[in-house]
């Protein structure tokens, strides 16, 4: 699987629940781990270059809906037939579902879950 990650949130959780491997990409601003610095970038968060996209010929695109503008990367995807996931959390709930989730999508799904497990334990402490 080759995901290109838009967001550096989305970035540091695809690394957190051990699917990273599978990142060849990733917005300008994305930074955390250390390895996602090597990573090719595709331009700011809310100006991805998609011919930069289509060139690391993803099977996913992960985007965001959590800065205003950002539709227009979903347009830009939908308009250039790139496969893509929104993710738009609005509670810590809602980031929650989004990691089990990626975590599905990326057959990390075990490694999602206790992700989730320790921050859930670290929210009621």
């Amino acid at each position: 699987m080759r995901i290109v990650s838009l967001c550096p949130s989305n970035t540091e959780i695809l690394f957190a629940i051990g699917a990273g491997k599978y990142v060849v990409g990733v917005d300008s601003y994305s930074d955390y781990p250390p390895q996602v610095r090597e990573l090719p970038k595709v331009g700011p968060d809310l100006k991805v270059n998609v011919d930069k996209i289509k060139a690391l010929s993803p099977d996913l695109v992960i985007a965001s809906l959590s800065v205003p503008g950002m539709e227009r990367n979903i347009e830009k995807l939908s308009n250039h037939n790139i496969p893509f996931v929104v993710l738009n959390p609005q509670s810590i709930e809602e980031i929650l579902n989004d990691i089990v989730f990626l975590g599905s999508i990326t057959n990390t799904l075990e490694r999602a879950k206790s992700v989730v497990d320790k921050m859930r334990l670290e929210i009621e402490s």
